[in-house]
């Protein structure tokens, strides 16, 4: 069966046609699987350092009293984080002395991490979860909850419920251990509670985009 002139065009011009939708369906697949989130990040990454750029250029000179007054402020500053660090670490060494529960112990040890966390990192964005930090409360809290529940004990009963609200919220960490830097630096930290693994935890949160917001269904 021959075709005619015009038959021939419109078959050739439908043929192009799905060759062109194809490739842009392919190309649309492979920028979002696997270029859009390092686009979206990068984005962030150069509009917070041209923010930054614009408030050092705004921001007024200092005088040298000024200036001097504020290294004063700082190194004040310094020496309290100093001092509490200590004294949250001699609190865990008495506890054990002590030979205080469990519970206690990790309570300590949970609330030494986190100050520590806080002069490692800025808080995330307000109203953003911190990954780091429930990583952190979570292994603290199934360190602490007992292997089988006193109901005769608060502290028992308290440290069980908190180790299942901590379990709750692994939906809370999914995004964040959808990024394999977050997710290795987590698994790291779990295995050893080191200064230089928790820094590395920090950092690996910051480097976490931000979830894209959901759409709203339409009615």
């Amino acid at each position: 069966m021959k075709l005619s002139n015009d038959a021939r065009t419109a078959l050739i011009s439908i043929l192009v046609n799905v060759v062109f939708i194809t490739l842009a369906i392919a190309a649309w697949s492979t920028w979002e699987h696997l270029f859009k989130e390092d686009y979206l990040r990068n984005k962030k990454m150069a509009e917070q350092q041209e923010r930054a750029k614009r408030f050092a250029a705004a921001r007024p000179e200092l005088t040298p009293e000024q200036k001097a007054a504020f290294k004063k402020r700082m190194e004040e500053f310094r020496k309290m984080r100093q001092n509490e660090m200590a004294l949250r670490e001699s609190l865990i060494t008495v506890l054990k002395k002590n030979n205080a529960s469990a519970a206690k112990i990790a309570e300590a040890e949970c609330d030494l991490t986190l100050a520590k966390m806080r002069m490692m990192r800025r808080r995330r964005s307000a109203g953003g979860a911190s990954g780091a930090e429930l990583v952190v409360r979570a292994f603290y809290a199934a360190k602490a909850a007992p292997a089988k529940v006193d109901m005769n004990s608060e502290e028992s009963i308290r440290a069980a419920i908190s180790d299942i609200q901590y379990k709750q919220q692994s939906r809370a960490l999914r995004h964040f251990m959808q990024d394999d830097e977050f997710k290795h630096a987590a698994e790291s930290w779990k295995k050893e509670q080191s200064d230089a693994n928790l820094r590395a935890l920090c950092e690996a949160e910051k480097n976490v985009p931000e979830p894209m917001p959901r759409k709203r269904m339409r009615k």
